[in-house]
């Protein structure tokens, strides 16, 4: 069950980040410019830390240094890694042997994640 879970969270996840980015840039964007950016993000990422943070980071400085400050608090950069190999692996069939945090620290940041993306992009 614990994999299943976090194959859950991630894809909620991925599918969080490229609805409320979609969203935000059809709602703050018009025409060519609109359809230029809509044409380069045109798949759910896959959310590594990293990932995240180009992702966001792609929006400006402040919103990239709030997404690091964001991951650095309370583990998050080590539970979204962690969420992401669980994932990944069973995905691609392979054993996981890693060290498994509670579902219940996945869901939390998750949460959190949409928290913070709620407040930025689609207030």
């Amino acid at each position: 069950m614990h994999k299943y879970m976090c194959i859950r969270l991630s894809g909620y996840m991925e599918q969080l980040i490229f609805q409320a980015v979609c969203g935000y840039i059809s709602s703050t964007t018009t025409g060519a410019a609109r359809s230029f950016a809509l044409s380069s993000f045109n798949k759910a990422p896959n959310l590594t830390p990293e990932a995240l943070e180009k992702v966001v980071g792609r929006f400006g400085d402040a919103w990239k240094a709030e997404i690091i400050s964001f991951l650095d608090a309370d583990e998050r950069r080590n539970s979204l890694g962690n969420l992401l190999a669980v994932r990944n692996k069973t995905a691609h069939g392979e054993n996981y042997r890693g060290g498994q945090l509670n579902v219940a620290t996945y869901k939390r940041l998750v949460d959190d994640l949409h928290s913070w993306v709620l407040l930025r992009m689609l207030a």
